[in-house]
């Protein structure tokens, strides 16, 4: 049964873990622009509507997925005004923290602390390869 449901899912995750990359249809990615002092301030996550989470889950074929399998993701962080929705949460499996959470915790160095990278440049990090951005920046 599971392997009719995962042949027939419409999304797909890629890559190989830990370096494992949303669906570009699926999951393009949605963000709300915000400015930087609110970009850098905690907010509150808004929890994702379990109807959209089980979207998500079926779309990817893993409908049993949990936390013990890894995470529902942004696949632009909410820090930087990534949504809590369907365009932009993903399952990442694996264990946490991964290599991206790795680079999140970087870029949110360089935008808030350093203020070495602008907003736009950051959330094109993760609209596009993270991975690349990964090796580009030598995340260790």
């Amino acid at each position: 049964m599971l392997a009719a449901i995962l042949a027939t899912a419409a999304c797909h995750v890629g890559g190989h873990a830990p370096f494992l990359r949303p669906d570009e249809t699926c999951t393009p990615g949605a963000f709300r622009s915000l400015p930087l002092a609110q970009v850098c301030r905690h907010k509150e996550r808004p929890s994702l509507p379990a109807a959209q989470r089980r979207f998500i889950l079926v779309s990817y074929g893993v409908p049993s997925f949990g936390g013990d399998d890894g995470e529902l993701d942004h696949r632009v962080p909410f820090f930087l005004g990534g949504t809590t929705d369907r365009r932009n949460m993903w399952p990442e499996a694996g264990p946490r923290p991964n290599p991206k959470d790795d680079l999140e915790t970087y870029v949110r160095q360089r935008v808030c602390m350093k203020r070495t990278m602008r907003l736009g440049t950051a959330r094109a990090l993760f609209e596009a390869d993270w991975v690349a951005a990964y090796r580009r920046y030598r995340i260790t």
